[in-house]
């Protein structure tokens, strides 16, 4: 895990941010806000990161202004190789769903996220007052690592009573909620929802997310035009999108896992410099978001939770 600093940016570029790497092991319990605030923001990243500059550039791209602007800790695989990044993505989903610790364990990815997670929960704690959020953002197998994470938590008998959530994911490789197939046919045993998961630790909170039409990550190998929860695959979660907007399966290729989630128009401009082509990239990127949302920037869906009782939509869902 490392932490970069996001306030000392000189011409915009990626290679200005400052970062550390952090030794998870003796980090402390918060004293002051302002030091649990430097644990409050985490990003959790997919596969195919093959440097930190990839990983600095997920932060901003998928977590925006707000990520641009602040400190966050980045949740840090090491990239090897193709095989094991595949490898790893398998076996990461299919303990995400499993939810067997006790057999499959975590990775250390995951046991730090737990702990960090820990350690903001016990300021909180100690501070009913001057309480500090936690904001978690993943993007596609972050998703499923994440997943991880709150099964490590729960297996360790951890609760978040004192700490609200607010996550957020894009291009997720876990399914939102329960009604996958995969957890319909197992009587819920497999693929517990991402939110429901959440909802059983942490208090209170919210789970914001966005899934790109043709994102066959997020969706799932479909049929033309068929729901992302009817979906064989990782994903298996409804799009925030038309269903009828793109191309089935050329999406991928074409930026639908990763284009269509830059945050908003300021980390557009950010990470695709005018002065590199006379804004090409820029203008192509925008023009891909408004045919892809109608809108710059992904459109998401909120659902909130309280006390173990989940809301869509503004509706208690029973």
């Amino acid at each position: 895990m490392f932490f970069p600093t996001m306030d000392n940016f000189i011409f915009n570029q990626i290679d200005c941010i400052a970062s550390k790497e952090l030794d998870i092991n003796n980090l402390e319990v918060p004293k002051t806000r302002e030091e649990a605030e430097k644990l409050s923001r985490m990003y959790a990243h997919g596969i195919m990161n093959m440097t930190d500059n990839d990983r600095l550039t997920g932060v901003i791209q998928y977590g925006g202004s707000d990520y641009l602007d602040n400190d966050v800790l980045v949740v840090r695989k090491p990239y090897t190789s193709i095989t094991s990044e595949l490898t790893y993505t398998v076996f990461e989903r299919l303990r995400a769903g499993l939810d067997i610790p006790s057999i499959f364990g975590a990775s250390n990815a995951s046991r730090e996220q737990a702990k960090v997670w820990g350690l903001l929960e016990e300021y909180n704690r100690n501070n009913p007052d001057d309480k500090v959020d936690l904001k978690h953002f993943s993007h596609s197998l972050g998703a499923s690592s994440t997943k991880n994470a709150m099964n490590w938590a729960d297996y360790q008998g951890i609760q978040f009573d004192n700490t609200k959530l607010k996550a957020n994911t894009v291009g997720t490789s876990y399914p939102m909620r329960n009604h996958t197939i995969a957890g319909t046919l197992s009587g819920g045993f497999y693929d517990q929802g991402y939110t429901e998961k959440a909802s059983k630790l942490f208090k209170e909170g919210s789970v914001e997310y966005a899934v790109a039409p043709r994102d066959i990550v997020a969706t799932g190998i479909n049929l033309p035009y068929v729901s992302g929860k009817f979906s064989l695959g990782i994903g298996n979660t409804d799009t925030t999108g038309s269903n009828f907007t793109g191309i089935p399966l050329w999406g991928i290729f074409s930026g639908d896992h990763t284009m269509a989630y830059y945050k908003d128009e300021e980390v557009i401009s950010f990470l695709n410099s005018f002065k590199k082509d006379k804004g090409k990239a820029y203008s192509g990127i925008i023009n891909y978001q408004k045919k892809e949302w109608g809108q710059i920037g992904p459109r998401t869906k909120i659902i909130n939770f309280s006390k173990g009782n989940i809301i869509e939509n503004n509706q208690e869902d029973k």
